[in-house]
């Protein structure tokens, strides 16, 4: 089998010249991929067949689209539940006060969305940046804008922690002032 010398499997007790006896690795870290400068990367990557390059690039495009699909439905499905239960917690507020521990699911979600979207943002740009540089590759005139999906990611992290100290002031509001 001819492995690329990148890819091959070494031993470990192989090491390269210069280097210490420390076992190579197969690939770089991610970090370490970043900080290569392009010719560096030209070099250390071995040009792929264009026909898998265009592979690599449907994939990517079909990743954002499915990125972007899941986002709009997580926002979607977060904003109905969010609606129906303030809606249910202001409608029944007056007659049972424990239904105000109702507003902890969505304030919770909340939470757990701003989380989401501030681990998911470096991903974004992971994604935005290999479908540009595998379409100047490509020489492709017209790229999705992956941006948008950049931007509603962007915008999700506000928007959420807005809406948890919202709700927290809401339930902090309805168990220290319970409406009569």
């Amino acid at each position: 089998m001819n492995w690329p010398y990148d890819a091959r499997p070494h031993r470990l007790d192989e090491t390269e010249p210069g280097r210490s006896r420390e076992p190579m690795r197969d690939r770089p870290t991610r970090a370490e991929s970043r900080e290569r400068t392009g010719a560096e990367q030209q070099r250390h990557e071995p040009e792929l067949p264009e026909s898998m390059q265009w592979a690599e690039y449907e994939l990517l495009v079909d990743l954002y689209k499915f990125y972007l699909d899941l986002v709009l439905k997580v926002l979607a499905v977060y904003f109905a539940i969010l609606g129906a239960i303030i809606t249910f917690v202001l409608a029944n507020v007056t007659k049972e006060h424990v239904v105000a521990y109702a507003l902890l699911i969505p304030l919770f979600m909340s939470l757990l969305l701003a989380f989401a979207a501030w681990r998911g943002r470096p991903l974004v740009d992971e994604t935005r940046d290999a479908v540009a540089q595998i379409g100047r590759k490509m020489h492709v005139t017209l790229a999705p804008h992956v941006e948008i999906l950049e931007w509603i990611v962007g915008g999700l992290l506000p928007l959420v922690i807005l809406a948890a100290l919202l709700l927290a002031g809401m339930f902090a509001l309805l168990l220290t002032h319970p409406p009569h």
